[in-house]
């Protein structure tokens, strides 16, 4: 299967950039960084299971309750599982962001879930998160000021409140519309009669459900701040992979780098695993704190080594969950 032009283009943009940011730093001194860190890379793997489970709690918090238990051990496994798919997917497959949402939702549906649901959670999930993200942020970056009075992370922080603010009206305006039918309407003009329409009336039993989810607050209070934790959780390993280099960081310092970095890579969202853009916004904040640029770089490495050791089974997994019940549309 072909790469569509304008991924491909994305992806070589970002394999330049990650190569032009390593051959700068030396490629003998960051690889020294990363092979130093030994076991530790064991370790940053396996904490990343607490920001899974956040994240996967998020989910199914936006699923249909069990009677008398809206989130039971078992339900938030099974987000937890969805969440590893679709991050195993975003990681290894060219799909800009969007591939991961869908396997979510195709790993809830082969674990029982109605397909409505699934979708509607999982793209509640996604806006929540883009909620929490921002006050995140926010809050990582007047942490590090705070500690750092330097003038560029002051206009970093000018720049991050905007964008907040535009996607945050984005994403309200998108809510309140019959998004998915829409969408599903206009890509599939070409498609047969018989097919487009059951799949519009498919993508509308999803904009419902998704409305419904809209309509419980307080299913969107619970899933906004298990996604907040998740967040916060993620800069456990920022501290973590810094640790293992032998160059300690504050925790307002690993917020404030883990912050960066992902707001680097939301912005950059069609080009896969953010690319080179993720490094980008690690060395950015951790140029102002004085670390080491071939330290930094390193780190982001123990990062994407900790993405890759838990893509390959994730993906494996949801073969063999798509083994078991092949795709019927």
């Amino acid at each position: 299967m072909r790469l569509p032009r304008s991924v491909f283009l994305a992806l070589m943009l970002g394999a330049a950039l990650f190569a032009a940011l390593l051959l700068r730093e030396g490629v003998q001194a960051v690889a020294g960084g990363f092979t130093r860190a030994g076991w530790w890379i064991a370790l940053i793997t396996l904490f990343h299971v607490l920001p899974l489970l956040f994240d996967g709690a998020a989910i199914t918090v936006l699923l249909p309750a069990s009677p008398g238990c809206a989130l039971s051990i078992r339900r938030v496994f099974l987000g937890a599982l969805s969440r590893w798919i679709g991050e195993s997917v975003n990681t290894l497959l060219p799909a800009a962001q969007v591939g991961g949402a869908l396997a979510m939702a195709r790993a809830l549906v082969l674990r029982g879930e109605r397909l409505a649901d699934a979708g509607a959670a999982v793209a509640g999930s996604q806006i929540q998160q883009v909620f929490a993200q921002i006050p995140f942020t926010l809050f990582s970056c007047a942490l590090l000021l705070a500690g750092v009075p330097d003038r560029r992370l002051g206009v970093a922080l000018g720049v991050l409140v905007l964008l907040a603010a535009i996607a945050t009206a984005i994403w309200l305006r998108l809510q309140h519309h019959d998004l998915f039918s829409a969408l599903t309407g206009r890509l599939l003009k070409p498609f047969k009669p018989q097919l487009r329409q059951r799949l519009i009336e498919r993508a509308a039993r999803l904009d419902h459900a998704l409305a419904g989810i809209h309509r419980r607050k307080d299913l969107l209070a619970a899933s906004l701040l298990l996604s907040m934790a998740g967040w916060f959780a993620g800069g456990g390993e920022v501290w973590l992979a810094f640790y293992a280099l032998g160059r300690p960081v504050t925790a307002a310092q690993s917020l404030g780098i883990e912050s960066a970095a992902q707001a680097a890579r939301a912005l950059a969202f069609m080009i896969p695993g953010g690319l080179g853009v993720q490094e980008g916004g690690v060395l950015l904040v951790t140029g102002m704190l004085g670390i080491p640029s071939s330290l930094a770089l390193s780190s982001s490495l123990l990062k994407r080594a900790r993405e890759i050791l838990l893509a390959v089974p994730g993906l494996l997994v949801w073969r063999i969950l798509e083994h078991r019940k092949p795709l019927k549309i």
